[in-house]
């Protein structure tokens, strides 16, 4: 080999030798930002898909609260399946429903938030939710000239998804006097669909719908 080959080849392989030294170190960083960069996306990804699943998850926990007659607290504990069925539970339940839907107060505020509460036992498109609509259109309990007080005789089971509620309704005048004493049977089925979100569980904690619901006045 003639000394200009050898002279041309040291040319060319100090220039890849001096641009190596000077653009490759640039070029080996930036892949490495690639890199940093691409895992960065990936974490991020994950971390966010992490949270979209954390946020979809249900965080409230029933809590059963036992009171005394005073109703203050005794004990409280967290609330199992089996407990959502507790015979205790669904009377209470039903018990306050037929209290909301049949007392009638002098108080318009009053009477609003029981109709709001006695709606919170009921479950949307359902032949109990019709009933109640009816009634209430039939017999608004505004601007009436009567209260009537409700108290509960008994509520029974007939099967395992209907119940017999039978109650007192004690009649009194604007000036408080006593105008009557009326007695009711009724019956009542529900469905029991424990509760996903906030909202549902302050108005309906442990889910109990009636779906159909029907009462006579009885003679004494």
């Amino acid at each position: 080999m003639s000394k200009e080959n050898v002279k041309v080849e040291n040319v060319y392989l100090a220039a890849r030798e001096e641009w190596n030294e000077r653009y490759g170190s640039y070029v080996s960083q930036a892949n490495i930002w690639k890199t940093v960069a691409f895992l960065s996306l990936l974490l991020a990804m994950i971390a966010v898909g992490g949270f979209i699943y954390s946020s979809s998850q249900n965080k409230f926990i029933p809590y059963i609260v036992q009171v005394n007659k005073l109703g203050v607290p005794i004990s409280t504990h967290r609330a199992k399946a089996t407990e959502i069925k507790d015979p205790k539970i669904i009377k209470y339940a039903l018990a306050e429903f037929i209290n909301n839907y049949r007392t009638i107060y002098n108080d318009k505020d009053i009477q609003v938030k029981m109709i709001k509460e006695a709606y919170n036992y009921i479950e949307s498109n359902s032949p109990a939710y019709n009933m109640l609509s009816e009634y209430y259109i039939d017999n608004p309990p505004f601007n009436r000239n009567n209260r009537v007080i409700v108290r509960i005789i008994s509520v029974l089971p007939l099967s395992e998804k209907s119940w017999q509620i039978d109650w007192e309704e004690k009649n009194f005048g604007k000036d408080g006097t006593s105008i009557e004493t009326n007695y009711y049977k009724g019956v009542a089925k529900f469905v029991i669909l424990p509760p996903t979100k906030e909202k549902d569980i302050l108005k309906n904690p442990i889910g109990l719908f009636i779906t159909e619901f029907n009462f006579n006045k009885q003679i004494k």
